[in-house]
Protein backbone atom coordinates (compact mmCIF):
# COMPACT_ATOMS: atom_id res chain seq x y z
CA UNK A 1 0.00 0.00 0.00
CA UNK A 2 1.19 3.52 -0.72
CA UNK A 3 2.76 5.35 2.24
CA UNK A 4 0.58 8.41 1.46
CA UNK A 5 -2.55 6.28 1.93
CA UNK A 6 -1.27 4.92 5.24
CA UNK A 7 -0.28 8.35 6.62
CA UNK A 8 -3.57 9.99 5.69
CA UNK A 9 -5.74 6.99 6.58
CA UNK A 10 -7.18 6.78 3.03
CA UNK A 11 -8.88 3.53 2.10
CA UNK A 12 -8.28 2.16 -1.42
CA UNK A 13 -11.38 2.09 -3.61
CA UNK A 14 -12.25 -1.48 -4.64
CA UNK A 15 -12.77 -2.10 -8.33
CA UNK A 16 -15.18 -4.68 -9.69
CA UNK A 17 -13.61 -7.80 -11.18
CA UNK A 18 -13.98 -7.73 -14.95
CA UNK A 19 -12.59 -9.87 -17.76
CA UNK A 20 -11.98 -7.99 -21.00
CA UNK A 21 -14.30 -9.01 -23.81
CA UNK A 22 -16.68 -10.92 -21.55
CA UNK A 23 -20.12 -9.54 -20.89
CA UNK A 24 -22.69 -10.87 -18.48
CA UNK A 25 -26.44 -10.85 -18.68
CA UNK A 26 -28.36 -10.25 -15.49
CA UNK A 27 -30.92 -12.95 -14.76
CA UNK A 28 -33.77 -12.71 -12.24
CA UNK A 29 -32.73 -15.94 -10.47
CA UNK A 30 -29.43 -17.83 -10.20
CA UNK A 31 -28.83 -20.06 -13.20
CA UNK A 32 -27.31 -23.55 -13.15
CA UNK A 33 -23.77 -22.24 -13.62
CA UNK A 34 -24.07 -19.95 -10.59
CA UNK A 35 -25.51 -22.72 -8.44
CA UNK A 36 -22.70 -25.07 -9.51
CA UNK A 37 -20.04 -22.42 -8.82
CA UNK A 38 -21.52 -21.74 -5.37
CA UNK A 39 -21.54 -25.47 -4.56
CA UNK A 40 -17.94 -25.77 -5.70
CA UNK A 41 -16.83 -22.84 -3.56
CA UNK A 42 -18.64 -24.24 -0.53
CA UNK A 43 -17.10 -27.65 -1.12
CA UNK A 44 -13.61 -26.17 -1.42
CA UNK A 45 -14.08 -24.08 1.73
CA UNK A 46 -15.38 -26.99 3.76
CA UNK A 47 -18.55 -25.07 4.71
CA UNK A 48 -20.71 -28.04 3.79
CA UNK A 49 -18.82 -30.34 6.18
CA UNK A 50 -19.17 -27.79 8.97
CA UNK A 51 -22.93 -27.56 8.41
CA UNK A 52 -23.32 -31.36 8.37
CA UNK A 53 -21.30 -31.58 11.59
CA UNK A 54 -23.58 -29.00 13.24
CA UNK A 55 -26.69 -30.92 12.15
CA UNK A 56 -25.36 -34.18 13.59
CA UNK A 57 -24.76 -32.61 17.00
CA UNK A 58 -28.20 -30.98 17.23
CA UNK A 59 -29.16 -30.10 20.81
CA UNK A 60 -32.43 -31.18 22.40
CA UNK A 61 -35.61 -29.16 21.91
CA UNK A 62 -36.11 -26.33 24.35
CA UNK A 63 -32.45 -25.72 25.16
CA UNK A 64 -30.69 -22.42 24.61
CA UNK A 65 -28.44 -23.95 21.94
CA UNK A 66 -31.49 -25.24 20.08
CA UNK A 67 -32.98 -21.74 19.89
CA UNK A 68 -29.61 -20.23 18.90
CA UNK A 69 -29.43 -22.65 15.97
CA UNK A 70 -32.99 -21.80 14.95
CA UNK A 71 -32.32 -18.04 15.12
CA UNK A 72 -29.10 -18.51 13.14
CA UNK A 73 -31.02 -20.45 10.47
CA UNK A 74 -33.70 -17.76 10.29
CA UNK A 75 -31.07 -15.00 9.98
CA UNK A 76 -29.31 -16.91 7.18
CA UNK A 77 -32.61 -17.47 5.37
CA UNK A 78 -33.57 -13.78 5.64
CA UNK A 79 -30.12 -12.80 4.38
CA UNK A 80 -30.43 -15.12 1.38
CA UNK A 81 -33.95 -13.85 0.66
CA UNK A 82 -32.70 -10.24 0.80
CA UNK A 83 -29.94 -11.06 -1.69
CA UNK A 84 -32.43 -12.70 -4.05
CA UNK A 85 -34.82 -9.75 -3.70
CA UNK A 86 -32.06 -7.26 -4.47
CA UNK A 87 -31.03 -9.33 -7.47
CA UNK A 88 -34.61 -9.40 -8.79
CA UNK A 89 -35.00 -5.67 -8.23
CA UNK A 90 -31.75 -5.00 -10.12
CA UNK A 91 -32.97 -7.24 -12.95
CA UNK A 92 -36.26 -5.32 -13.10
CA UNK A 93 -34.38 -2.01 -13.15
CA UNK A 94 -32.35 -3.30 -16.08
CA UNK A 95 -35.43 -4.54 -17.97
CA UNK A 96 -37.78 -1.58 -17.38
CA UNK A 97 -37.06 0.14 -20.68
CA UNK A 98 -36.58 -2.95 -22.86
CA UNK A 99 -39.52 -5.11 -21.75
CA UNK A 100 -42.80 -5.09 -23.66
CA UNK A 101 -46.12 -4.59 -21.86
CA UNK A 102 -46.85 -8.28 -21.18
CA UNK A 103 -43.33 -8.87 -19.91
CA UNK A 104 -43.62 -5.76 -17.74
CA UNK A 105 -46.76 -7.15 -16.12
CA UNK A 106 -44.93 -10.40 -15.40
CA UNK A 107 -41.97 -8.56 -13.86
CA UNK A 108 -44.35 -6.42 -11.80
CA UNK A 109 -46.08 -9.50 -10.39
CA UNK A 110 -42.64 -10.91 -9.58
CA UNK A 111 -41.89 -7.80 -7.56
CA UNK A 112 -44.91 -8.52 -5.36
CA UNK A 113 -43.34 -11.87 -4.40
CA UNK A 114 -40.55 -9.90 -2.71
CA UNK A 115 -42.82 -7.35 -1.01
CA UNK A 116 -42.61 -8.91 2.46
CA UNK A 117 -38.84 -9.16 2.23
CA UNK A 118 -38.48 -5.56 1.04
CA UNK A 119 -40.70 -4.30 3.84
CA UNK A 120 -38.84 -6.38 6.44
CA UNK A 121 -35.39 -5.28 5.26
CA UNK A 122 -36.29 -1.63 4.74
CA UNK A 123 -33.59 0.82 3.72
CA UNK A 124 -32.19 0.70 0.20
CA UNK A 125 -33.95 -2.54 -0.77
CA UNK A 126 -37.36 -1.16 0.18
CA UNK A 127 -36.70 2.20 -1.51
CA UNK A 128 -35.55 0.55 -4.76
CA UNK A 129 -38.43 -1.94 -4.63
CA UNK A 130 -40.99 0.86 -4.25
CA UNK A 131 -39.40 2.93 -6.99
CA UNK A 132 -39.23 0.17 -9.60
CA UNK A 133 -42.76 -1.02 -8.76
CA UNK A 134 -44.07 2.52 -9.22
CA UNK A 135 -42.26 2.78 -12.55
CA UNK A 136 -43.89 -0.44 -13.78
CA UNK A 137 -47.34 0.69 -12.63
CA UNK A 138 -46.96 4.08 -14.34
CA UNK A 139 -45.71 2.38 -17.48
CA UNK A 140 -48.75 0.09 -17.59
CA UNK A 141 -51.12 2.98 -16.89
CA UNK A 142 -49.64 4.94 -19.77
CA UNK A 143 -50.51 2.10 -22.17
CA UNK A 144 -54.20 2.11 -21.18
CA UNK A 145 -56.17 4.26 -23.65
CA UNK A 146 -58.09 7.20 -22.22
CA UNK A 147 -61.85 6.68 -22.14
CA UNK A 148 -63.58 9.82 -23.34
Amino acid sequence: MDSFMIRHNVQPVPEPLRIEGVTTKMTPHPDDAEVAAQALLENLSGAERKERHKEQAAPANGTADYYRIISHTIRNTHSLEAKLALRYIAYCEQQIFTADVSESAELESGLYRYQACAEREGGEIFHRWQHILAMYIVRQMSTIPDEQ
